[in-house]
């Protein structure tokens, strides 16, 4: 899993797993406003967590989370890039595992922000 020692390797490595070409020459590599409403809806978790005090967060938050993922569950369904990003980052495992943690959130919350972020530079513009 990621951590906050690995989480922008890792970041790197799925982007650079997703612009590989497969047998057809097409990359997996999803445009940015499919991932835009998981990454503000993430974001916004994120500024939730930062205000929490204990290192469980409260059942409100851990339901929204739940909710995130399934967020992703859908997008990952309608487009075949989106589950490939989905399936190759670990997103969904990433999620189960956090189970209330608040320290396994915050590095979730960062390792999507690390994804984006590999994503805008190596891919100049979207198709």
């Amino acid at each position: 899993m990621i951590n906050s020692k690995n989480y922008v390797d890792k970041a790197e490595a799925v982007i650079n797993e997703l612009r590989k070409p497969d047998e057809r020459g097409k990359t997996q590599i999803l445009t940015t406003s499919q991932i835009r409403k998981q990454l503000a809806m993430t974001a916004e978790l994120s500024t939730l967590a930062e205000k929490e005090t204990n290192d469980t967060l409260n059942d409100e938050l851990q339901s929204r989370i739940e909710y995130l993922r399934v967020q992703f569950v859908y997008q990952a369904g309608r487009e075949p890039q989106v589950k490939s990003f989905v399936e190759k980052a670990k997103i969904l495992e990433i999620l189960k595992d956090i189970n209330g943690n608040r320290e396994k959130f915050l590095v979730f919350c960062k390792y999507m922000e690390a994804l984006v972020a590999y994503r805008k530079f190596y891919v100049k513009e979207d198709k």
